[in-house]
């Protein structure tokens, strides 16, 4: 899990991502900021834990076709200044290969700093890591909150039983989705609706929506 810090004029923002080598951090298009720095082995962002590894960003590569207004395509690479230092603390996660996906029904996991409520403007502290459901695609498109219309079943999952009141948010963008010990979607958008409403993930960029892991 990687921490991302968009330094702006108005403060630091924050979105997850995820080490796929050691020179590269896999995350959401609309991270994409002027200063960016990726923090590995961050657990409480008020502490500065001794494994800690700060890299600037060398270079910002979004998706080709990410779409700002749709969000479709919400994925990019971010190229490290430096090679991370592989370790016990740090490793890299896996994508699909071209023949898996993820099946309706599968548990997966999410994590980041997000807002843990609505009602709170600012980021969990400390890193917090959810299970979420993988929903079939109608759940997002009978969704009635207006957003889901740009909603696109080959290039994205449907995640978060709104039943459970328990999802990513603002801050979660471009952490993985985790099924199994596979990356199997970046955080990328969903409703602000309270109850949480099922969030959209992009899928990686080596799956195949139409199959389904075993």
């Amino acid at each position: 899990m990687a921490y991302v810090k968009i330094a702006t004029s108005r403060g630091v923002k924050t979105c997850g991502g995820f080490l796929i080598r050691d020179d590269m951090v896999l995350t959401a298009a609309h991270c994409n900021k002027e200063h960016l720095t990726v923090s590995l082995v961050v657990h409480d962002l008020r502490l500065w834990e001794w494994s800690r590894q700060e890299i600037p960003v060398r270079r910002r590569i979004p998706h080709p076709q990410y779409d700002i207004n749709s969000l479709n395509n919400d994925v990019m690479l971010l190229q490290l200044a430096r090679r991370a230092r592989l370790s016990e603390w740090v490793g890299l996660i896996p994508l699909p290969s071209a023949w898996q996906g993820v099946c309706p029904g599968a548990m997966c996991s999410i994590a980041g700093w997000g807002r843990m409520s609505a009602r709170r403007a600012k980021g969990s502290d400390v890193l917090r890591e959810v299970d979420v459901a993988v929903l079939e695609d109608y759940v997002c498109l009978r969704n009635p909150d207006h957003i889901y219309r740009y909603y696109n079943t080959s290039t994205i999952l449907c995640a978060g039983d709104p039943k459970e009141g328990k999802d990513s948010f603002k801050g979660d963008s471009g952490g993985p989705l985790v099924c199994g010990k596979t990356a199997q979607g970046i955080v990328s958008w969903g409703s602000l609706n309270s109850p949480p409403s099922p969030g959209c993930t992009p899928e990686s960029p080596d799956s195949s929506p139409g199959s389904c892991r075993p």
